[in-house]
């Protein structure tokens, strides 16, 4: 499903959220990887806290990202927004909602934006503060080129690595874990799915191109001084 979340914000006049610190977002196209190595390498620096696949079968990013989708492909009623419909009468609306029709009166799209990122900053950014991290991310092996897209709208300063490996040395190493990809339909148990979603996630992510973006094979980490540094 093709995704311009830039789409949204021209057609309602947002301009794009606040910078959050350059983000960092690990995606591996699929478990044994290395992702959690690189985790290590780019958590080195003291600056920056990536989550560890944070709350996996919550699927938070998922389903943030799935809630957000009808925003682009559904559309909404410009006449559901009385500030926008009545710039000089919505305070009078308001002051007395009991004689206007109300069935269907919607908070600013600006507002259900803030709230996507306000959900991810309570949970991964606020608690990175916290910590003392001034930097947050996540290393993530169950999210696709969508997700990132979706990421980026929310946090336009975000960085990405895309993280991918030979898919039989990943699944030699997976063999006889039993996983959940998405909980709790999807267990991955055989070199069928675990191929299938290594292809669809690997495509997914090459597929948008980004000046954000930096790609990286596990094999030129273990092998490449250069690609190391």
């Amino acid at each position: 499903m093709k995704t311009d979340w830039t789409s949204f914000d021209r057609e309602w006049g947002l301009e794009p959220l606040p910078p959050a610190n350059a983000p960092v977002f690990l995606l591996a196209c699929i478990w044994r990887t290395g992702s959690t190595l690189m985790q290590r390498l780019l958590c080195s620096s003291g600056e920056l806290l990536l989550w560890g696949e944070p709350y996996a079968n919550s699927m938070p990013v998922q389903h943030m990202h799935r809630t957000a989708l009808p925003l682009l492909h559904a559309g909404l009623p410009k006449d559901h927004f009385i500030e926008r419909t009545s710039p000089n009468r919505w305070k009078e609306i308001y002051a007395d909602l009991g004689r206007y029709w109300i069935a269907n009166i919607y908070p600013d799209p600006a507002h259900i934006r803030a709230a996507h990122r306000k959900m991810l900053d309570t949970l991964f950014r606020d608690s990175a503060t916290k910590l003392g991290f001034p930097r947050f991310g996540l290393k993530e092996v169950r999210l696709n080129g969508d997700h990132a897209q979706y990421l980026k709208w929310l946090y336009p300063d975000a960085r990405f690595v895309f993280l991918v490996r030979n898919p039989w040395d990943a699944w030699n190493s997976y063999r006889g874990a039993q996983w959940y990809y998405a909980w709790p339909d999807l267990l991955i148990t055989s070199v069928e799915q675990f191929s299938q979603l290594w292809l669809q996630n690997l495509d997914s992510l090459l597929s948008w191109k980004d000046e954000s973006i930096f790609l990286v094979r596990y094999e030129d980490i273990l092998r490449e001084e250069a690609a190391l540094d």
